[in-house]
């Protein structure tokens, strides 16, 4: 199944401005470049297939421990 942009957006989005992480950390954590990343959440920019499913299953992983 192949992921989507603005889905990933809007819970990553959520993601940060409900749990209190900074763009910079999830950044760090995945290896993805944080002005990237800061672009992604800004819909200025997308990530590529691997840095969506990264991002995707950290999102993931995270939700899952809060529940």
């Amino acid at each position: 199944m192949r992921l989507k942009q603005n889905e990933i957006r809007e819970k990553f989005r959520y993601y940060l401005s409900n749990y209190g992480l900074k763009c910079n950390f999830v950044a760090k954590q995945l290896g993805i470049d944080v002005s990237l990343l800061n672009k992604y959440k800004l819909g200025t920019a997308n990530l590529n297939e691997e840095q969506l499913q990264k991002l995707n299953d950290f999102l993931d992983d995270r939700f899952s421990l809060l529940r």
